[in-house]
């Protein structure tokens, strides 16, 4: 009975090994395939900051190139007021109402980027030197380059020209003077002196692809004007006025083809 007993457990043993081995084979063999495989850099990882912002440069022109599908939202912010005169200060709310206008844009894929993404009306995207940043720096992470980029303060930027101009959409000063006039039954205000400061730029680019996936801009502009009661407020007078006015646009980018994606 005991022989009887150890051939039967022999018997079975020899008929679930193969059984076994073929589901851990299986196992084996589903893990490898469910496993990512690893991202191949198009571009290897640009290191210092004359290579980071070649980098930068040449695939922020080959977005108005590709017209990938983009979306913008725009923030405004105006904060650190200082002025001497009350009435001013409980002006500042009045202000806001007349500066801070948040916008959005789109395109779709394949539309002219030209006049929707920077820098508008030009067929580049940037031209920044190391000689207009204070720092350039480029990391790894997961499937993407993630580029951030500080610009040197520039007093009063032009358009097009030194640090600023080169890298960022000017506000159309004209358009906000306009804004200001709906105001002029209390206020009005005077020339801008204004400075740029900690003015960044962060990226985040499929590096297998060398695609932009998105870029973040942020202006942070300290103006001084003057402020002239009118109106109402007659007796305020002419009093010197200081502020913070902060601007942030994001850009998120597809580059996938509708039509090919339909196919």
């Amino acid at each position: 009975m005991k022989k009887s007993r150890k051939r039967l457990s022999l018997i079975l043993a020899l008929v679930l090994l193969p059984v076994l081995f073929f589901t851990a084979c299986n196992t084996g063999e589903t893990e490898e395939e469910t496993a990512e495989a690893p991202v191949i850099n198009k571009s290897a990882m640009p290191v210092g900051t004359e290579q980071i912002l070649a980098y930068f440069n040449r695939l922020m022109g080959e977005v108005k190139e590709g017209k990938p599908a983009m979306n913008r939202g725009r923030s405004q912010d105006i904060r650190d007021f200082e002025s001497e005169n009350e009435y001013v200060n409980a002006l500042v709310p009045t202000l806001k109402s007349y500066m801070l206008k948040n916008e959005g844009d789109s395109s779709e894929y394949g539309e002219d980027l030209t006049d929707k993404f920077p820098m508008q009306g030009q067929t580049w995207g940037c031209k920044l030197t190391a000689d207009d940043v204070a720092s350039a720096a480029c990391k790894e992470v997961e499937k993407t380059y993630e580029i951030e980029i500080l610009l040197k303060d520039e007093k009063s930027p032009k358009p097009l020209e030194g640090v600023i101009g080169k890298a960022f959409d000017l506000p159309d000063y004209g358009a906000i003077i306009e804004e200001f006039k709906k105001a002029e039954g209390y206020i009005e205000v005077g020339e801008y002196d204004l400075n740029y400061v900690d003015c960044s730029i962060k990226c985040v680019v499929d590096r297998a692809a060398d695609q932009i996936l998105s870029v973040e801009y942020t202006r942070n502009v300290t103006v001084n004007t003057s402020v002239t009661g009118t109106g109402t407020l007659a007796d305020v007078g002419t009093v010197p006025l200081r502020f913070v006015y902060t601007q942030r646009d994001n850009y998120s980018l597809n580059w996938a083809d509708p039509k090919t994606e339909a196919e």
